[in-house]
């Protein structure tokens, strides 16, 4: 196992947490979270673009909102909150392949993160598998971590 000290850890936070906080905001506290996520992408790996795809999946979104609120055309609604959604799916990728190479250079062996996980699960998906990088690293920490083989 391979910690580097100068890599971030992953944010920590409960994924039911992550679940539960997003239903009661309607969706608010999940693309923040996912913020959180993509600014933490970011510090791994400096090229990632998942910050700058949230913020453009958040600004469609309340475009989508305000369209609505102005009683604008149904169909121009639907497709603007379906840009937003793909642009959100787009960097839930991309933070899904930082962690990943993450996890490989954590646990010393290649990482898979589902595809179809991280369309439906997003953020709590993520979050999950980022707990559990910060629970091989603090296992490896106090030596009860087995290496991959």
């Amino acid at each position: 196992m391979n910690i580097d000290e100068s890599i971030p850890r992953p944010p920590g936070f409960h994924w039911t947490l992550v679940l539960i906080l997003s239903i009661v905001s309607l969706g608010i506290f999940g693309y923040a979270w996912a913020i959180v996520q993509a600014v933490w992408a970011r510090k791994f790996d400096p090229e990632n673009k998942a910050l700058t795809l949230y913020v453009v999946a958040i600004t469609l979104s309340i475009f989508g909102a305000v369209l609505e609120i102005m009683h604008a055309d149904v169909s121009m609604q639907a497709l603007v909150q379906l840009a937003a959604a793909l642009v959100a799916t787009f960097g839930a990728f991309s933070v899904r392949n930082s962690l990943a190479d993450y996890t490989t250079n954590i646990a010393g062996a290649p990482t898979y993160l589902s595809g179809l996980m991280t369309i439906v699960f997003g953020e709590v998906y993520l979050q999950y598998h980022m707990n559990r990088v910060r629970s091989l690293e603090r296992r490896h920490r106090h030596g009860t971590f087995a290496p991959a083989q």
